[in-house]
C-alpha cells in the first residue's frame, strides 16, 4: 500500500506535500494546449510545480516536461526533472497501469523518451510512461542536468546507487526520495492501477531499479534490469517482498562484462540470485529469435513471483528496441 503525503526515512517523518490535484477527463484531439497544463500542473497547492511544458517530439500533445521541488534529505529543497506521457484517449474513467524507464550514465531522459521505445508501448498497450532526470551533465546528450549550489562540475549523469563516480553517487543525492515522491504524487493526481507499477533501467538506472525495489518494497510491482551489474557480495535486501523481475544482458557487453568481473557478478548469476530472492527452485532455457536477434531465454520455475532472463548473443552496452516490448509483455502477462 502506498503511503501519500509523507515518508519516514530514519525514523523522521518529514512532509512531503506536492499538491497535484487534477480531475482529467478524456483528451480530445481540439483541447486547448494551455489549459490542459493548468489542470494537470496548475491546482491548489501546485507551487512546487515550477514548470511544466509540451515537449517537442512526435508526440507532443501528450508528453509532458515537468520540473518539481522536492525536498533532497541530504541537500535540501532542489529542483527535479521527468517527463511523463500519457496514452491516446486517456480518460480518469479508468485506471492506467505506470511504468518508471530509468536512463544509465551519462544519459538523459529526454533520450530514453525519443528511443527507449516505451512511449509507442505505451500507446499500443494503454499504460502511462515516467522518464525520471538524473543530476549531472548528460556528455551523451550534451545536456546539463547540475545543480551548481550542489556542485559545479562537471560529473557525469547518474543515479545515486553508491557505486561509481557519478553525480548522484559522488554528491550523496536523495534519489529515493525523488522517486517516492513521483509515484506518490502521480497516483494521487492520475488514474493509476496501484497494483501496477513498474520500474526499469538501462545500466546506472538498472542499478537504480535494483535500489528502489530494496528501498521501496510495496511501491513497485515489477522490475526490469538491462544491461547492469551487481556487487559480488549482494545479498538478498531486508523486508523484500518478491515482485516479478526480467532481466537483459548482451553477451558482448564490454561496459559491464557479461561474464562479470572481479568486483561484480556474471549475468547468468545475477539472474540466479534474482531466482533467489523469489525463492524459485528450478528454470529451463530455450533459444529463439526475437525481433531479429538471437536469444536465449532462460525460465524460472516455481518461483514466488516470475524470474525470466534473456541473453542476448552478441549483443553490446545499448538498448535495444526489443528491451521495451519483451519487458512490457513480460510484466503484463505477469500480472
Amino acid at each position: 500500500m502506498i503511503q501519500k503525503n509523507y515518508l519516514v526515512i530514519g525514523g523522521i517523518a518529514i512532509f512531503t506535500m506536492i499538491a497535484l490535484v487534477v480531475m482529467l477527463n478524456v483528451i480530445d484531439p481540439g483541447y486547448s494546449r494551455d489549459s490542459l497544463i493548468e489542470s494537470l500542473f496548475g491546482g491548489q497547492g501546485a507551487g512546487k510545480i515550477t514548470s511544466a511544458s509540451y515537449t517537442v517530439s512526435p508526440y507532443a500533445q501528450r508528453t509532458f516536461e515537468v520540473r518539481m521541488l522536492v525536498d533532497d534529505m541530504n541537500h535540501g529543497e532542489i529542483e527535479r526533472l521527468f517527463y511523463l506521457h500519457l496514452p491516446e484517449n486517456y480518460s480518469s474513467a479508468q485506471d492506467y497501469p505506470l511504468l518508471f524507464n530509468l536512463h544509465g550514465t551519462s544519459g538523459a531522459a529526454v533520450k530514453m523518451h525519443e528511443k527507449s521505445g516505451f512511449t509507442q508501448q505505451s500507446d499500443q498497450n494503454n499504460f502511462i510512461v515516467v522518464y525520471p532526470q538524473a543530476l549531472g551533465y548528460s556528455f551523451s546528450a550534451n545536456l546539463d542536468f547540475r545543480i551548481p549550489a550542489i556542485d559545479p562540475g562537471y560529473k557525469t549523469t547518474g543515479w545515486n546507487t553508491t557505486r561509481g563516480d557519478g553525480y548522484g553517487t559522488a554528491n550523496n543525492i536523495d534519489d529515493i526520495t525523488f522517486f517516492r515522491t513521483m509515484v506518490e504524487q502521480i497516483t494521487a493526481i492520475l488514474s493509476i492501477n496501484e497494483s501496477r507499477i513498474y520500474v526499469t533501467g538501462f545500466s546506472n538506472g538498472g542499478g537504480m531499479t535494483q535500489k528502489l525495489i530494496a528501498e521501496l518494497p510495496g511501491y513497485f510491482n515489477g522490475g526490469g534490469l538491462v544491461s547492469t551489474a551487481v556487487p559480488s557480495a549482494s545479498q538478498e535486501p531486508e523486508n523484500y517482498v518478491p515482485i516479478p523481475l526480467v532481466y537483459i544482458h548482451g553477451t558482448a557487453d564490454t561496459t559491464t562484462p557479461y561474464m562479470g568481473t572481479d568486483e561484480t557478478l556474471s549475468a547468468p548469476e545475477i539472474a540466479d540470485l534474482f531466482a533467489e530472492f523469489n525463492n524459485c527452485t528450478g528454470s529451463n532455457s530455450e533459444n529463439k529469435t526475437v525481433q531479429g536477434f538471437d536469444v536465449i531465454i532462460k525460465t524460472y520455475e516455481g518461483c514466488d513471483a516470475p524470474v525470466v532472463f534473456y541473453t542476448i548473443i552478441g549483443g553490446t552496452h545499448v538498448w535495444y528496441n526489443l528491451e521495451s516490448k519483451t519487458i512490457w509483455n513480460f510484466f503484463d502477462s505477469a500480472y
